[in-house]
């Protein structure tokens, strides 16, 4: 087997909506013309399941606990001292997939050291920004798209500059495990459906992602129905805590990282996942959702739109917007049931 044989796919975080992209990428064989897929990804990784010719280098080391200085600190050194160099050795005479846009800038350096030893390189940044606003991550993603052989985008919105013998277009696909009985039942438990409809907003509990917004909509939609906030948060579950919904509405707020499993199990047990973010390229929490056959209801921004049944304006009274999207489907739902 030679190294062309071989690609290797950098995905060092380990968990969340890249690293399972990443699974169910390989799981739908969309590296099939190569013999050997190597995973390289963190230590702790959520999950590491059996798929065709799929390899585990499990070479990425975070440090999750401490203090914020200290966790950078001892993360930083290792991607610089052994990371990097590993992946560049590694990848030679092969082809490298860096997927994603992590550690502060080392995505950019990885691209840097496989073109330095002319590897063929293709960069998935899935977002078309730097989501901690920073010019050092912004000057990391344009020199990685600058530098990389071929882009891998997953909607048609994203880089409309890039010429497009550069690109490869491509779907989010997610890996979807089969789900325990406790999993099921722990939502069952938390979620009493009541003939009410079942809204999940799923992942990290961001501003931008506005969940406060997607329960201003609920009550101003006047629909019954039971709000599911799920993912940890950051620096948005105090927001939810001021909300008044509706005499026929509540909400259930579950402040935890969720494996992928229990992930599954709480989207197949939702009506409708809505996703209402001021800013986004895709959503990895929408792209499971269809994969599961759940209807989305999305904001207009970047891909989303691609990826939602129904699509409401984010950018003129979004409230608004959304009651009317909720209420249609909501009304819609109840027609199918019904028939």
């Amino acid at each position: 087997m030679s190294p062309s044989d071989c690609i290797h796919i950098v995905e060092p975080g380990g968990r969340g909506g890249v690293y399972q992209h990443v699974l169910g990428s390989v799981q739908k064989e969309k590296y099939g013309e190569f013999s050997r897929v190597v995973i390289h990804t963190a230590r702790d990784a959520e999950i590491t399941p059996d798929l065709p010719r799929a390899e585990y280098c499990s070479c990425m080391r975070w440090q999750r606990s401490g203090p914020r200085t200290w966790r950078t600190l001892l993360t930083l050194a290792w991607s610089l001292a052994y990371l990097l160099p590993h992946l560049i050795l590694a990848s030679r005479r092969s082809r490298i997939e860096v997927q994603g846009q992590f550690g502060g800038g080392l995505f950019a350096l990885i691209i840097l050291g496989a073109k330095a030893t002319r590897t063929p390189v293709t960069f998935a940044p899935h977002n078309s920004f730097a989501r901690d606003g920073s010019r050092l991550s912004h000057g990391a993603l344009n020199m990685a798209i600058e530098t990389a052989d071929t882009l891998r985008l997953y909607n048609s919105r994203d880089f409309p500059f890039i010429p497009a013998n550069r690109i490869v277009r491509d779907e989010l696909s997610m890996y979807i495990p089969e789900c325990s009985v406790s999993d099921t039942l722990f939502w069952e438990e938390k979620i009493r459906k009541k003939d009410r409809l079942v809204i999940g907003f799923v992942g990290q509990l961001r501003k931008d992602k506005n969940p406060a917004l997607l329960a201003a909509a609920v009550r101003m939609s006047g629909v019954a129905a039971t709000l599911v906030y799920a993912g940890e948060d950051k620096g948005a579950v105090e927001d939810l805590s001021n909300v008044e919904l509706g005499s026929n509405q509540d909400m259930v707020v579950i402040e935890e990282y969720l494996s992928l499993p229990k992930l599954v199990a709480l989207v197949r047990l939702v009506d409708v996942i809505v996703c209402p973010y001021s800013v986004s390229s895709q959503s990895g929490v929408a792209a499971l959702a269809r994969e599961l056959d759940k209807p989305v209801i999305a904001s207009d921004v970047g891909g989303l739109g691609e990826q939602a049944e129904m699509v409401f304006e984010i950018s003129s009274e979004p409230e608004q917007e959304l009651a009317k999207a909720i209420a249609t489907f909501a009304v819609r739902s109840g027609e199918r049931r019904n028939a």
